[in-house]
């Protein structure tokens, strides 16, 4: 029993972190879409002056780089990889997209 709890409390931070990175996903692709001058409607029109503040401060390589660390962070937690590494990770790489597109 003690094992089957093990297993459903696993599975529901899993669903939870891989729920962040979808959301983080989001919120970068409304960037990336106000950045392109995209007239597509923003996921997150709720965080609109957040969202064009960061597209006019960084660049589309930058937004790119962002929703490929988010990609590589799920690709992470898929592959059974501690959260708390996989999300350190992933921060450090979203506070300057340009060390991912550099390494």
């Amino acid at each position: 029993m003690e094992d089957r709890f093990k297993s459903r409390r696993r599975r529901v931070l899993f669903d939870q972190f891989d729920r962040i990175c979808l959301d983080l996903t989001g919120f970068y692709r409304d960037v990336l879409a106000v950045q392109v001058g995209s007239d597509a409607e923003l996921i997150n029109s709720e965080l609109r002056p957040q969202i064009e503040k960061l597209a006019a401060i960084g660049t589309v390589t930058d937004t790119i780089g962002r929703i490929d660390a988010i990609k590589q962070a799920r690709d992470q937690l898929y592959a059974n990889v501690t959260p708390l590494l996989v999300f350190e990770s992933l921060f450090v790489g979203l506070r300057d997209a340009r060390l991912l597109v550099a390494g």
